[in-house]
């Protein structure tokens, strides 16, 4: 389901193929080829002379119970200068939102334990600003109280299954706007 949907989005994004093979009562096996892209072959000793102009990084909060997800979502936002944390849940978010000041957080909204929707209302009330950089992940819309939950709010939303693409897009305007 949704981890293959997550799969055919990486590979399509890297110039890839997905397939699948599959035979009635053998099962299935899924074939995934990504092309190779050339190194442009500079080495460690010519660019050792080289300064570089310090930038400044952003630090974006990635909360979700289920880790494949939290890696998935951090991997392309690390390219784009950004330091990503990973929160497996709301009191590790909470935890984490102590010691830190994010610039933007991935917060999705069903987890065990406690929900995103209670650890927003947290954040909400301890730090305002902090709950305007809220971006709101997730695939339960068909549930009345989440539906209803999402429509109230002023945050961005990206409902599963989703393309990595509009998380960075959602992610990059929540930077720019701060």
């Amino acid at each position: 389901g949704l981890e293959l949907s997550i799969c055919y989005g990486i590979v399509r994004q890297h110039g890839g193929e997905l397939w699948v093979e599959s035979e009635p009562g053998n099962g299935a096996t899924f074939h995934i080829r990504i092309p190779i892209v050339a190194q442009d072959g500079t080495t460690g000793a010519e660019t050792q002379g080289t300064a570089t102009v310090p930038t400044l990084t952003k630090h974006l909060l990635v909360v979700d119970d289920e880790p494949n997800i939290g890696n998935l979502l951090a991997r392309p936002m690390e390219t784009q200068n950004l330091t990503v944390d990973m929160a497996e849940g709301g009191v590790d978010a909470v935890n984490r939102l102590a010691s830190m000041n994010y610039d933007c957080i991935l917060l999705d909204l069903k987890m065990p334990g406690m929900s995103g929707k209670e650890l927003f209302h947290q954040i909400e009330a301890t730090d305002q600003k902090a709950a305007e950089k809220v971006i709101f992940i997730t695939g339960d819309t068909s549930d009345e109280n989440t539906h209803e939950f999402i429509t109230g709010l002023n945050n961005p939303v990206v409902l599963k299954p989703f393309q990595l693409d509009d998380i960075c897009r959602q992610v990059q305007r929540m930077l720019e706007a701060d």
